[in-house]
């Protein structure tokens, strides 16, 4: 049986009210968190941006990371995938990158983990991937209507003690695009992405 842990976590892309608790609370989540941000340098012709085969490289990596020992393997038609990465991409340059392998429920029922890219126009893309399932949302951040980052504790029932958590939300609208941290190289690298969005999004005069 695989282990759980049992946190309530806001599901992006959903219409959500914002609370005064941390680490809200609309979907109860019983699955292993698993989480992979970075900046890397890729084979785009430009260092340390991602082209859209550079994307593609890591979702199939992070697909297969996705199963878990007792799961049956995730239903993707990788060449399909590769496509619909490119269509999506197209020749935008990616700057930041960062996969949860595993989505809260409630998210999407077909979806088993998400990716949050921001390229070097300021552009985030939220893509979905499950089985036979892909899907993507796209906004500017410049189109973003507030963006919120919360340092706190989460209880983590599994362990019976409270950890800490690092969560950048991303608000546009009645949706709400998340990014997690739970450990020291999470948290710095989620930090780096906040930083870029907020740079660009609220620049100093």
């Amino acid at each position: 049986m695989r282990a759980s842990r049992n946190f309530l976590i806001a599901s992006p892309c959903r219409k959500v009210p914002i609370p005064h608790e941390p680490l809200a609370i609309f979907a109860r989540c019983r699955l292993r968190y698993s989480f992979l941000f970075a900046k890397v340098k890729g084979e785009s012709g430009m260092p340390g941006l991602l082209s859209a085969d550079d994307i593609f490289s890591k979702v199939e990596a992070a697909a297969v990371a996705a199963t878990g020992p007792d799961e049956k393997a995730l239903q993707i038609d990788y060449q399909s995938l590769k496509e619909k990465i490119h269509a999506a991409l197209g020749d935008r340059k990616v700057a930041l990158c960062h996969i949860n392998k595993f989505l809260p429920e409630g998210y999407e029922d077909q979806g088993r983990f998400n990716l949050a890219l921001l390229t070097v126009g300021n552009v985030v893309f939220d893509i979905v991937i499950g089985d036979s399932y892909f899907r993507y949302d796209v906004v500017s951040v410049g189109q973003l209507d507030k963006v919120q980052l919360i340092d706190a504790m989460w209880d983590n029932r599994e362990k019976r003690r409270e950890e800490p958590f690092l969560s950048l939300r991303l608000m546009h609208g009645e949706e709400a695009h998340l990014l997690l941290a739970l450990d020291d190289d999470e948290r710095k690298s989620l930090l780096t992405f906040a930083s870029a969005v907020t740079a660009a999004r609220n620049p100093e005069r």
